[in-house]
């Protein structure tokens, strides 16, 4: 059986899980395809120090923070390569 999503989002770094929970706050139903890993190059920034509420915060906990709440809304992850889109 195929799932059908509202939104499917490329790519799982801090813009499209940002984008993932606005959807899903919306009431969408919302896949995120990733090819790598979450958190793209913010993941790997040890130290973050001009994100909204924080002085500074370590970058991987800042995207996994980001995952929980994808994930606790009900957003699902795909670890996958996009080779095409048609709209």
């Amino acid at each position: 059986m195929e799932n059908f999503y509202d939104i499917i989002i490329v790519g799982c770094g801090p813009s499209g899980m940002t984008a993932a929970i606005y959807a899903l706050r919306a009431g969408a139903s919302v896949l995120i395809i990733e090819k790598k890993a979450v958190g793209g190059q913010a993941s790997l920034t040890p130290k973050i120090e001009n994100y909204p509420g924080f002085n500074d915060v370590d970058g991987f906990v800042l995207t996994q923070s980001m995952l929980n709440q994808v994930k606790v809304l009900g957003g699902k992850i795909c670890y996958a390569s996009v080779e095409k889109i048609i709209s």
